[in-house]
């Protein structure tokens, strides 16, 4: 549901801003897609809380991003009621604090970074071991 939400809030960002202006909302969106499918894909894997940590993270900051860019384009218009940004909005903030913001899941990716130690943190980072 949530991933719906945020691809009809793409096609409406598409629609209705200039290609030249969407470029940066366009790559949030790219690099939180590209950690969806990363935790999509770990599915049966370790690492698979990790890669949701990292998607969920990832998500929620793009979310943050694209709905305060696309309220700023419309002088805040999404907020009235009246205007489908707002739903849109609301239920995209909606799904991005249920199980955790993205603080919560940084946290734990970070620490099990940081437990990795040094040595080990390009290893992890750079393959799927």
């Amino acid at each position: 549901k949530a991933s719906e939400h945020l691809r009809k809030l793409t096609r409406w960002l598409r629609d209705h801003i200039k290609p030249t202006r969407g470029l940066p909302r366009t790559a949030e969106v790219a690099a939180a897609k590209r950690a969806a499918d990363a935790a999509v894909d770990a599915f049966h894997d370790r690492r698979f809380v990790l890669e949701v940590a990292a998607a969920k993270s990832r998500v929620g900051e793009a979310v943050g991003i694209v709905a305060e860019q696309v309220h700023q384009v419309h002088g805040a218009m999404g907020f009235t009621h009246e205007h489908r940004l707002h739903h849109f909005s609301r239920r995209t903030w909606a799904w991005r604090d249920a199980w955790g913001n993205e603080f919560e899941w940084q946290e734990k990716l970070g620490r099990h970074l940081a437990n990795l130690g040094a040595d080990e943190v390009w290893d992890f980072i750079a393959t799927r071991n």
